[in-house]
C-alpha cells in the first residue's frame, strides 16, 4: 500500500509539472506571437515637443530694436509645445514635425535651392524624417519658406549605456538610457520595435521620451492604425545637413538687401 501511495505521488507530481511546463510553454509562444503581431503593425505614436532654447532665442531676438515690432518674434508666433507624429511599423518609419502645417509644393527633380521670401522663423515649417533600418541613410524633407528640400545624412548608431530608473510614460514603465552624457531617452519593452522620434532608435523598445538637449519629446498617446508607412521622397536633387543649414544662412542674410 505504502509503494501503491508513494507511485501515485509521484504520479501526480510528474503531471503536475508536465501541465506548469505546457503552460510555459504556452504563455512564451504566446508572448512572441504577440510581440510579432506588434511588431508587424503600424503604430501612430504623438509626442508633445518642447524647444530646450526656443524661450531664450526669441528673448535675445526682441531684445534688438529692429525686432522688437517684427511679427516674426510676436508672442503670437512663439510656440512652446508642439505636436509630432512617429508612423512605425519597426522596419521604416516617418516622424513628422509640426504635423498639422499644410504642405507645400514638393521638391520636382528638375529644382534646386530657390531663394524665395525670406523666413526666419523655418524651424516652424513642416519637416519629416524617415529611417530605413535596412540601410545606413537617414532622409529628411525639410519645408523652408513653403518649399521642399531633401536632406540625407547618415543613420546614427546611438552608444546606448541602459540604467535601473524606471518612469512612467503614457501608462508604459519606462527604462531610461543614456548616449554620451547628452542624451535620455525612456524606452518600453512592453512595446518591441526599436524606434523613437527624430532620429533616435536602437533601444529594445519604443522611445517614448526622448531628451537630445535640444528638444524634448514626450509621448501623449499611442495607437495601431492602418496607414502605410510612407517612402522617403525620390529627388535627384539631395543635399547634405550642412548644405542645407549654409544655404539657409546665406539665404538668411539677403534680408534688407
Amino acid at each position: 500500500m505504502q509503494r501503491c501511495a508513494l507511485a501515485l505521488a509521484a504520479g501526480a507530481l510528474f503531471y503536475s509539472l508536465t501541465v506548469c511546463k505546457m503552460r510555459i510553454i504556452t504563455l512564451v509562444f504566446l508572448l512572441y506571437i504577440n510581440s510579432l503581431a506588434i511588431a508587424q503593425t503600424t503604430l501612430r505614436v504623438e509626442y508633445s515637443a518642447t524647444n530646450n532654447g526656443l524661450a531664450e532665442y526669441f528673448d535675445k531676438m526682441r531684445s534688438f530694436d529692429q525686432n522688437k515690432n517684427s511679427p516674426l518674434f510676436s508672442a503670437d508666433n512663439y510656440k512652446p509645445t508642439r505636436q509630432t507624429v512617429l508612423l512605425t511599423n519597426g522596419k521604416t518609419s516617418v516622424f513628422t514635425e509640426n504635423a498639422d502645417d499644410e504642405e507645400s509644393d514638393e521638391l520636382s527633380d528638375d529644382q534646386g535651392p530657390e531663394i524665395v521670401y525670406v523666413s526666419q522663423d523655418y524651424w516652424g515649417e513642416q519637416c519629416r524624417t524617415f529611417k530605413d533600418f535596412s540601410g545606413t541613410i537617414l532622409t529628411i524633407e525639410q519645408y523652408y519658406v513653403g518649399r521642399a528640400y531633401v536632406i540625407e545624412a547618415p543613420l546614427r548608431v546611438y552608444n546606448w549605456s541602459i540604467s535601473t530608473e524606471r518612469q512612467e510614460v503614457a501608462g508604459f514603465e519606462c527604462i531610461k538610457a543614456t548616449c554620451e552624457d547628452t542624451i535620455t531617452a525612456w524606452f518600453t519593452p512592453e512595446i518591441p520595435i526599436s524606434d523613437g522620434p527624430s532620429a533616435a532608435w536602437g533601444l529594445p523598445g519604443l522611445i517614448l521620451k526622448l531628451d537630445d538637449s535640444h528638444e524634448v519629446y514626450t509621448c501623449s498617446s499611442i495607437e495601431q492604425c492602418e496607414d502605410e508607412v510612407p517612402a522617403a521622397p525620390k529627388s535627384r536633387k539631395k543635399m547634405s545637413m550642412a548644405e542645407f543649414r549654409e544655404f539657409v544662412r546665406k539665404d538668411i542674410s539677403t534680408i534688407g538687401e
